[in-house]
């Protein structure tokens, strides 16, 4: 009787385990400070891409990211002429680790850091 409890528990933390790792949400995150902003507001739908570097000393790489908001292209304006710090979360798999420009997806979430 103890064995198959025990037989029980095991496959039921190995089937949490699988089912977890098919149901898990990748993405790409960056915190750090905008630098460029290319906005395209004669397209049929305005779109922006939104250019962040990681908040290092030196940083050899950015990442941008797309979004069609307005409401956030004008947030984030605002937060790029004020040299405000800012998390960025795009839909890509990961964020990609080569090259000096990454793609980090269609943002999917902000966060605004105010530096006073």
């Amino acid at each position: 009787m103890k064995k198959k409890i025990i037989t029980t528990i095991v496959l039921a933390v190995m089937l949490c385990a699988v089912v977890g790792v098919t149901q898990s949400y990748a993405s790409c995150g960056l915190r750090g400070k905008i630098f460029y902003i290319y906005y395209n507001s004669a397209a049929t739908t305005p779109y922006a891409y939104v250019y962040s570097a990681p908040q290092t000393t030196f940083p050899t790489y950015s990442i941008y990211f797309l979004t069609y908001d307005t409401e956030l292209i004008a947030a984030l304006s605002s937060a790029f002429s004020g040299g405000d710090t800012v998390y960025l979360t795009g839909n890509a798999d990961a964020c990609p680790d080569s090259g000096t420009y990454r793609y980090g997806g269609t943002l999917q979430y902000s966060y605004f850091y105010k530096n006073y």
